[in-house]
Order: C-alpha cells, then structure tokens, then sequence
C-alpha cells in the first residue's frame, strides 16, 4: 500500500522547504518539492504544527492537507508502472494551479487524459470563460478511468485509437460491462474529443477513428416520479431521521427541477422572496447560469418545515431507493440495476424503487409540468438549450408539441368565445 509523507530541508533563509513523498515497497519511491516553506517552529512529526495561532502556518497546514488527499485519490486510480517523478511533479502543480515548467506532452492516452483534467483551468468552456466545469471534469475522470479497466496491463497511445479500436472499446463496455448505450457512446465521444486535442498539440492521430459512426440509439422509457407517487411518498410513515431528510430533497428537486449535484448544493441562503413570491436564487454549475425558481406549494411546505441539511450525492441515491421502497413504488420498469460499485449493471425489469437515482428529480418536474407550464419556462428552470432537446429528455415524440400547441390555440379560441358573449351581455343589458 502506497504511502505519502512529507520531509523538510533547509533552505537558503531561515525557512525550510517542504518536500512530498510517494512510495509503495519496490514499485515506486519518488520525492519532490512542494514549492511550499515553513518556518521550522512551526514544523513537527513530519507535518505542520496542529494547535498554533500562525495564520500563515494554518493556511499551510490546509494545504498540505488538500494535497496529500489529492495525491492519494490519484494514487489509487494510477496503474503502478505509470508513477514516477514526473508524474508526482504533474500532480503538485496540478494542485497548485500551475502546469509543470518541466512537463512534455506524453502520447499515452490515459496520460493525455489526465493531463487534460489537469490543466482544466487554463481550457476554454462552452460559457466563453476558462475552466472546465465540475461535470466536465468528471467526464474525463470517468473516461480515464473506464480506459485504465479496459487497458488492463496495456498502455495505449493517441494513435492506437482508430476506428476498430473504438468499435472494440464500444463493444466491451455494451457486452462485457453492461453499461448503457447512452453512456458508452459518451465515452467514445469524449475518446474522440481527447484525440482531436491531441492533434492540436502536433501528436500522431489515425484518422480512420473519425469514421466511426454511432449507432442511432432508442431511447429507453425515462424514469420519473408522477405526482401521484409523489404524494405517496410524502404521505408515506418513515421514522429514520437520515430518510426524513433525504425525502426532503427529493420533493424539494421534484419541484424545482435541478440536477443533482445543485439540488444538494443549496443552502437556506438560496431561500428568498422576490417582490412577494418564494424563490430559490442559484447558479447552475454545468451552464454557469444564474436562474430564479418561484416555489410551488410543495417545494414551500419543505422549507417551512426546516431546510434539510447537506447529503452526499451516493448517500442520496442510496436513502431514495430505500425511501421509494418503503412508499411501495414497486411498478414493474424496465432498466438497468446496479450490482455493486465496480460491477456490471444488470439490464431488466425490477421494481421502480430499485431504479430510483437524484437524476429522478429533474426529470421529475420536466415530465410532470410539460403541458401545463409553458415550455419556455421549463427551459428556463431546466436549463435545456432548446424545445428539442426537452422532449427527447422526458421522452415526448414530436407529436406531443403539436398536441401542445393545438391545445393552447383552442384555449385561446375559448376565451375569444367567453370575451364575445360577455360583451353581447354587456351591450344588451344597456338597452
């Protein structure tokens, strides 16, 4: 088992200079400077001192904390072989916010992956700023290290990825893994991606890659929450704090219609009120866009009855499953179960409870309000580009739109109608 330490030297002033340590038995041992000091008061046990009113030396100490879990985080992900003292440079300045003076492009895949992730900073996103955001990042983390299993004891490069590759890759991930197609076909998109910024820096590409063509995909029936069951839920007894708290955001994102991860980022500091109305007021972290959420009656009951506290994003969709199944949200359905982390997703039908994820919120309120709410609103909490892309997300063929709008023209044909007799009445009742 890998360990990190760090180790002081003296330095050229008074101050000595902080060094990081990486070793696993005869695998690796690789020592590097932080680029970070320390007065040697301040310095015991081979950390910063715990307990000091230093305010520099307990900024320090965070520091040195964050970069250790970081190192360690990456450490577990990296195959042994691929560990060396560039690598462990790569990951000091990758933390501190810099790009290794010293560093060269390597043709590796999972090495251009990583170097991607780690100048996500510098990169230019899809908001006309820098720095990818936090679910593009985990995009690449995912593709590096869906590469790293499917790589095994091989070490692919840039130009190994050509278009029997892809076809090899895309199968093992349906067949062998079980993964949805949806989420392989990302995967070799992004594969892709990662080769055409490759070819930007001047490193090897076969082209034949670019020849492959996606399959067209049938969307599976999206999983969503109805009102109905909504209100089962709601209704149903639980006793369990931790379950209290987790159906708490669940209704809360059913009505708010927010990804998970900034369904759970809010606080009661979102909560405001606008010219008389109840909103939540947030930035999405995908889009970057900031977005005001007037409150149904639902999303405001929660909060008068206490704003649930912070959950991790794996304990939610572990405590939704247990909270649908104890609402008996049990309808046959059609999808993929997971076994375990790490193991192949079974595809088949289960009972909903069993499917249930934080994904379900968001889709949730788009289902359930498209048709009542205008679209544009929709899109507007959502966060969808287009009218589109909404109904291929909730699973709406077209037909649907145009039911939509006949109905909203038959609306407006009634209310002619009422405004007409209305002023028949009124001229008759002057005679």
């Amino acid at each position: 088992m890998a360990t990190v330490t760090y180790r002081t030297k003296s330095g050229s002033g008074s101050k000595h200079n902080i060094y990081l340590r990486i070793k696993d038995g005869d695998k690796y041992e690789c020592l590097k400077s932080t680029g970070y000091s320390i007065d040697p008061d301040f310095w015991e046990r081979g950390f910063v001192k715990d307990r000091i009113r230093d305010a520099d030396a307990k900024s320090l100490r965070k520091k040195l904390t964050k970069l250790r879990d970081e190192v360690i985080d990456n450490l577990e992900v990296t195959p042994a072989n691929l560990i060396d003292s560039k690598w462990l440079e790569n990951r000091i300045a990758s933390f501190k916010g810099e790009v290794s003076k010293n560093e060269e492009i390597s043709d590796y895949l999972t090495d251009y992956v990583q170097r991607i992730i780690d100048t996500s900073h510098l990169r230019k996103n899809d908001r006309g700023g820098y720095g990818l955001s936090e679910g593009r990042l985990k995009s690449y983390r995912n593709l590096l290290n869906m590469v790293k299993r499917y790589q095994g004891d091989k070490n692919y490069r840039i130009k190994d990825v050509n278009k029997l590759f892809l076809e090899r890759f895309a199968d093992w991930m349906l067949t062998d893994q079980g993964y949805s197609k949806n989420y392989a076909l990302k995967i070799i998109r992004d594969t892709k991606t990662v080769c055409k910024d490759a070819l930007g820096n001047n490193i090897e590409v076969d082209n034949t890659q670019f020849a492959f063509v996606a399959p067209t995909i049938t969307n599976e029936k999206p999983l969503y929450l109805n009102f109905e069951e909504l209100s089962q839920i709601q209704k149903t007894r639980i006793d369990k704090n931790y379950l209290i708290n987790a159906r708490k955001w669940l209704v809360l994102g059913c009505h708010i219609g927010q990804r998970g991860s900034d369904l759970l980022s809010l606080t009661a500091e979102n909560y405001t009120v606008r010219n008389g109305v109840e909103v939540i007021e947030l930035t999405q972290q995908k889009t970057g866009k900031a977005i005001i959420i007037p409150l149904p009656k639902e999303a405001r009951e929660v909060i008068e009855s206490g704003f649930p506290h912070k959950i991790s994003l794996s304990k939610f969709n572990k405590y939704l499953k247990e909270i649908a199944e104890l609402a008996e949200i049990d309808t046959p359905t059609h999808g993929r179960k997971s076994t375990g982390k790490g193991k192949k997703r079974e595809l088949g039908t289960f009972p909903k409870h069993d499917l249930i994820s934080s994904h379900v919120c968001r889709r949730s309120y788009a289902s359930n309000y498209y048709g009542t709410m205008p679209t544009p609103l929709i899109l507007q909490i959502t966060g969808h580009s287009t009218e589109k892309m909404l109904l291929k997300y909730i699973g709406k063929p077209s037909i649907d739109y145009v039911q939509q709008i006949a109905d909203h023209y038959r609306l407006l044909e009634r209310k002619a109608e009422k405004t007409a007799k209305m002023n028949v009445i009124k001229n008759t009742g002057t005679n």
